[in-house]
Order: C-alpha cells, then structure tokens, then sequence
C-alpha cells in the first residue's frame, strides 16, 4: 500500500497494518540507538575509570595488584572493556555497551514480534528504547547494557523451555545455567536469577517429572560453575588468588558499606532505596508501576511466562532489601540505573498482557507508555551531561587547559587525575601532579572538587587559599538547551598558592 493511499480513502488491510507496525518497531529501536550515541559518554568518573584500568591489564596480559571488584567481571572486561582499551579511551567502550544495549531491544523485538505480533512487539519496544535509564546509562561503560542483553537471552529461553510440551532438556538446561554464568561474570546481579528459575522449573506446568525436574536444576548448576570455575581460573592467572572474586566483593561490600547495627536499621536503609522511586521519578515511577502490575499478571496466568514474573520481583525486591553477606546484615548498594537489565522482562510481561487483555486496558498501557516517554526523556535530558562526576571532569579539564600554558605545576586528586586522562591531550595531562594528603601545600594550582571526600584532610587547608576561578562552560548543546540546576554545586574550584 502507498503512503498516499490514505489520504484517498484506500482501505487499510490487516497485512498493510501489521507492515506499519513493523516499520514503526525498527524506526524506534534505530531512533533510540541514535539518541543513546547523542548522549554518550567518554567517562563518568566513577567505575568507569576502575574498569578501564582492569580492562587495560587484560589487554596487555599483566598482573592484578589490587583487589577490587571491578576486577572481577572477567566477561564484561572483555566484551566491553577490550574495545576501549585496544583503542585506547573509554568512549570506544561506552559504543559497545550501546550495541548490546541494542541488542537486546532487538531480541524482544524479534522474539515478541513472533510470539505475539506487531501490536505487543510495538509496545515492549517502546517501553524498552525509550526508558531513561536505556537512554542515559546506555552510552557509558557500566555493565548494566551488557546485563540487560544477557538477562533478555536467559528470559526467552526459559519461556520457550517451559511453553514445550514435552519434558525439560538437558541441553536447554545446561544452556541456560551457562548463560545465567556469563550473566553472574558480568555483574553479581546475575546470580539473583538462580533461586526465580528453580522455583519456575519445579512448581510450573510442565510434562517433566519431579526427578526431571530436579535433575534439570542440577544441570543448570553444572553450566553455572563451569563458567564461574573458568572465570575463577582465569582471575588467578592474573592475580594469583582463586577466590579474588568473592574477597573483592566481600572487601567493597561487606568492609566498605558496613553491616547494620540491627534489622530495624537494615530494613530502613532498604526502605530508603525503595524511596529513590519517588525520589527519581523520572526513571524508576513508571516502571516501577507496569513491572509490578504486568509481572503479578503473569504469575497468576501459572503459564510459562510467570519466570518472567518471578525474575523480575525477586530480583527488583533483593536490589532494594538483600544482603550481600548470608550471615550479616549488610544492605546492597542501590542506583537507578541497576533496574536497567530488569526492563526486557517488563517489556516483554508488559507485551504479553498487552496481546491477551482487552481495548480499554489497551488504551490505559498506550496512555502510560507515552508518559513513560515523556518523562524518560526529561529524566535523561536532565542528567545526561551531569552523570556521576561528568561535568565535573569536563570543566576541570577546560580549567587545565586555561592555566596549563603558564607552566606552574598544577595539583589534582589522583582520582581526579585518572578521570583526565580521558579528557586530555597526553602531554596536559601527564603534566599534572597529585596531591596528597601528606604533602605540604606547594606553590601552584589546585583543581578541586567541592566537596570535602575528594580532598580529605587539604580541604580545610585549600579553602584557605585565594580562590583563582571557577569553571563552568558546557560544551553540551543539550545542557546548553536545557540548563540545570544542579550543576552549580559541582563546579571545579580552582586556587593558587604563589608560595611563602
């Protein structure tokens, strides 16, 4: 059918329908990868710097010398640190944390789009691409895009096992204990889906019998430790413990973060992350709504679809109220970005109660769909230019460059410094000089952040000195369209100390 067809009162046939909605589903999922390539981000000066760094030892095969858990994610250093460390900066990393970010909106596409249509596959793609989360943390080198491609693999598979009627493979089971390995190597996250899954394989609908059943669970466990004792072997070729994982995570987690003095404090501290829903409202509000309602819908249907459902509640509510200890109280860490891996499990819940459920409800799905869009792209046009300490490292490098022709020494923080390595010419950057604690107060420049954490115990003695300037110029065209507030807090203080 012609475009023009419809503006002559040509009769519009189911096929001609269903040929519109499949172009509009790869126009949007192409429309998102363009947006997530507009926001992309070179560093946040976070973890991002941490895994760069681990990303470029593997590249070169030398040793580990540190523990840290950004070490430990052997899969995602090399699927996505590899890039950017062969090529020499993180944005080459961020790129291809965008391609599995689209990847995986491809998956559901294809996957819905046989199992259920057009109409569903339009609408869990729309939700999907156009969530903020996707759209803002995409574009950075995090492990939550990978996450999401892998959780989005481990998703269909399980739900075209249990829609079988016949009994479980243990080829299929092996595939999936070996893809919920690649997804645990990837992010810790990955291991929350191993109690959801044998809870769906022994109580769903199935032909298998209960041996089958628990013979199936203990396969997945066989392919989930022969990619963790591979990933195991390969950190103590690095680093020469065989356990560098599990005494990193213990070291950041358990050591950093602190145990709760008692489970009313723990459950507090887990009632503050379940408050970051209001709090980023942009992001988390609206998913937050279809994930709870689509994924009980689901689960009542006592089909295949409700390991859907169970993944995306169990794994939703240990974010907010788990431990990372079995025997101690210690609350995990909780950003809105970590819901990134969970929003292919709501697209496709979301799709399948979309394909069975009536016009009205339809209607009200479509209404909160483009709220969601709406409100997704002022969340990223909010924080997109701001993330983490990206604006931050930006203006400070421009403040580098204003003084670095006056040939006084200039002082930084050494994590100030590892996140301008991304931001500079080599030869500004190898120039500066950290500064430490113990270090008396020389004559030269201090690029400081604002706040205190970053310069420990100088902080006091820096505030003393003349202020020389601030830095605040954005190059961003969508923070220079639209402004934030925020910002103003997180400008580089730069001093001058000219000496005794």
């Amino acid at each position: 059918m012609k475009v023009t067809d419809f503006f002559v009162g040509a009769q519009v046939t189911p096929e001609s329908r269903d040929a519109g909605y499949r172009f509009a589903l790869w126009s949007i999922i192409i429309a998102a990868a363009i947006l997530k390539f507009v926001f992309v981000c070179n560093t946040i000066g976070s973890d991002d710097i941490r895994y760069f760094h681990f990303a470029e030892l593997l590249s070169r095969l030398q040793p580990f010398t540190t523990l840290d858990h950004a070490g430990s994610r052997i899969i995602f250093l090399l699927l996505v640190g590899l890039p950017g460390a062969w090529l020499g900066q993180i944005v080459y990393s961020s790129v291809a944390s965008i391609v599995y970010s689209s990847l995986a909106e491809i998956l559901v596409a294809f996957f819905v789009l046989r199992q259920f249509g057009p109409r569903p596959a339009l609408i869990a793609v729309l939700f999907v691409s156009f969530s903020g989360i996707s759209l803002a943390y995409s574009g950075t080198f995090l492990p939550d895009a990978l996450l999401a491609f892998v959780f989005s693999l481990i998703a269909i598979k399980l739900y075209l096992i249990l829609s079988q009627e016949k009994p479980f493979s243990w080829k299929d089971m092996l595939v999936v204990g070996l893809y919920i390995g690649v997804a645990y190597s990837v992010k810790d996250t990955g291991i929350l889906l191993l109690p959801p899954v044998a809870f769906a394989l022994l109580f769903l609908p199935s032909p298998s019998t209960l041996r089958q059943r628990f013979t199936s669970l203990a396969t997945i466990a066989a392919g989930f430790l022969i990619v963790t004792i591979a990933e195991m072997f390969v950190l103590y070729l690095f680093s020469g413990d065989f356990f560098y994982r599990s005494h990193a995570i213990a070291a950041v987690h358990n050591v950093a973060i602190g145990q709760a003095s008692s489970l009313y404090d723990f459950l507090r501290r887990g009632y503050w992350n379940l408050w970051s829903v209001i709090y980023r409202w942009d992001f988390l509000l609206v998913p937050t709504m279809l994930g709870i309602w689509v994924s009980v819908y689901v689960i009542r249907r006592w089909r295949a679809a409700a390991v859907l459902g169970f993944m995306t509640l169990f794994c939703a509510a240990y974010m907010l109220f788990g431990s990372s200890s079995f025997t101690r109280l210690v609350n995990l860490p909780f950003q809105e970005r970590y819901v990134h891996p969970l929003l292919p499990l709501i697209g496709i819940s979301l799709a399948i109660y979309f394909f069975h459920t009536r016009r009205p409800i339809r209607v009200a799905i479509s209404s909160l769909i483009a709220v969601h869009i709406i409100i997704g792209l002022y969340g990223t046009l909010e924080t997109v230019g701001d993330r983490y300490y990206e604006g931050f490292l930006r203006d400070a490098a421009i403040g580098v460059q204003i003084i670095h022709e006056e040939g006084e020494p200039i002082f930084v923080d050494e994590r100030v410094k590892d996140g301008l390595r991304q931001m500079l010419p080599y030869d500004e950057w190898k120039d500066l000089k950290v500064a430490t604690d113990t270090a008396e107060i020389a004559p030269g420049y201090y690029i400081m952040h604002p706040n205190p954490y970053w310069a420990g115990k100088r902080y006091d003695k820096l505030k003393e000195l003349p202020l020389a300037f601030t830095v605040d110029t954005d190059q961003r065209l969508i923070a220079r369209l639209f402004p934030q507030c925020r910002r103003p807090a997180r400008l580089p203080a730069v001093f001058r100390h000219a000496g005794p």
